[in-house]
C-alpha cells in the first residue's frame, strides 16, 4: 500500500477527498491530513508518505512552496506529489512541472481523474521499485563474485575491502560449505536435478541467514559439477549459544525445509578473511547429531569419497571414532583399504 499524504485548508475538502475513492482498493492508504505545507512537512518528521495531494493555494505555506522544499530536501525529494487546483493558469502548471509535480487536478476533483493521477504514480512506483530490484541483485551478484574470490585466495587488498566494507565481519571467522547429502547423490542423479536442489539449498540458507544473507554464496568449488553452498560464519551470530548448537540447528531447518538430508563441512576459525579456505586442513563434519574432526589430506574427492562410502554403506558417523585423525584413517577402518590421493 502506498501511503498518501492530504494537504488542504478547507476541511470540507480533506473530508471529501476521504470519502472520493475507495483508495484501498486501488493501493492506497491515507496516513494522515494537514491544513497547509508547514504542517505538512512537521508530519514528514514523524511519519512517512509515498505520496503528497495538496492544495496549490494555502495560508502560511502553499502547495508550491511545499513541493519546493520536498525536492530540494535529500530525505523527501522522492516523495511523489500531485497539485490540486482552483485555478487553470498555465504558470501555475510550469511551475509545478518545473519542480517534478507528478500531476495537476483541477477542483473540483473528479473521480476518474484522481483515480488516473493514482495510478499512474502507482504505475511510477513500481518502475521504481522493479528497477531496486534489479539493482539490487546486480550489487548482489558482484559482491558473491568478490567473496568468492577471497574465499579461494584469489584475492587482492581492494577485493578484501570491498568485501569487509559490505558485509558484517567479526575478528574470528569461519567458512562452511553445505552439501547434500543423499545415497549416490554424485552418480545417481542429473546435473539439472543437482542444480535445482542448490539453488533451492542457497535459497533457504539465504532465508536462515536473514540479515546476514550476504555472507552466503554458491559455486565456490572449482571442482567440475560440484553443486556447493557456503558461507562466512562469524562470532556474533552465535553469541547466544556455542557454535554446534548453532550448526545444529542450522542443519535442522535445512532439513526441514530442504526435504533432503545435508552435511556441513565446518574450516576452523581464522583470525581474517584472508585466512580462510575453501577445504582447509582441519574441519569439522557435522552430520546428523554427531560431529567428526579430521585433518584432511589435501583432495576434495577424498572427502567425497569417503561420505559416498558411508552413504552407500548406511554407515553414520555416530559408529565412527572420532579421534581418528585422518580421512585415510576413517576410511581405512571402515573398508580396510587405503584412501590414495
Amino acid at each position: 500500500m502506498l501511503r498518501v499524504l492530504l494537504v488542504d485548508d478547507e476541511p470540507f475538502i480533506l473530508r471529501g477527498m476521504k470519502e472520493l475513492i475507495d483508495w484501498k482498493n486501488e493501493g492506497f492508504e491515507i496516513v494522515g491530513s494537514a491544513a497547509d505545507g508547514e504542517e505538512a512537512l512537521l508530519f514528514l518528521q514523524n511519519h512517512d508518505a509515498d505520496i503528497i495531494l495538496a492544495d496549490i493555494k494555502m495560508p502560511i505555506m502553499d502547495g508550491l512552496e511545499l513541493l519546493r522544499k520536498l525536492r530540494t530536501s535529500e530525505k523527501y525529494r522522492d516523495i511523489y506529489f500531485i497539485i490540486l487546483s482552483g485555478y487553470a493558469d498555465f504558470q501555475y502548471a510550469q511551475e509545478a512541472i518545473k519542480y517534478a509535480c507528478n500531476d495537476y487536478i483541477l477542483k473540483p476533483v473528479e473521480k476518474e481523474k484522481l483515480v488516473q493521477a493514482l495510478r499512474k504514480v502507482r504505475g511510477l512506483k513500481n518502475i521504481e521499485l522493479e528497477k531496486e530490484r534489479e539493482t539490487k541483485k546486480l550489487e548482489n551478484a558482484y559482491l558473491s563474485g568478490k567473496l568468492i574470490s577471497v574465499i579461494r585466495g584469489r584475492s587482492d587488498p581492494l577485493t578484501i575491502e570491498y568485501v569487509q566494507q559490505h558485509i558484517r565481519l567479526s575478528e574470528q571467522v569461519r567458512y562452511i560449505e553445505i552439501l547434500i547429502d543423499r545415497k549416490n547423490y554424485e552418480d545417481d542423479y542429473e546435473d539439472s536435478v543437482k542444480l535445482a536442489n542448490q539453488k533451492q539449498l542457497y535459497s533457504i540458507c539465504k532465508d536462515y541467514l536473514q540479515d546476514d544473507s550476504p555472507h552466503c554464496v554458491m559455486d565456490v568449488s572449482m571442482q567440475e559439477k560440484v553443486y556447493d553452498v557456503g558461507f562466512i560464519l562469524c562470532r556474533y551470530m552465535y553469541e547466544s549459544s556455542d557454535i554446534k548448537e548453532y550448526l545444529g540447528d542450522f542443519i535442522k531447518y535445512l532439513r526441514k525445509i530442504l526435504g533432503l538430508p545435508v552435511i556441513m563441512i565446518v574450516g576452523k576459525e581464522e583470525k581474517n578473511l584472508e585466512e580462510i579456505q575453501t577445504l582447509p586442513h582441519v574441519f569439522d563434519l557435522h552430520y546428523e547429531d554427531q560431529v567428526l574432526t579430521v585433518r584432511c589430506t589435501g583432495a576434495r574427492h577424498n572427502l567425497i569419497r569417503l561420505l559416498n562410502y558411508l552413504q552407500s554403506q548406511d554407515i553414520t558417523f555416530g559408529q565412527v571414532s572420532s579421534e581418528l585423525p585422518t580421512l585415510n584413517d576413517v576410511f581405512l577402518e571402515i573398508t580396510g583399504k587405503q584412501l590414495r590421493d
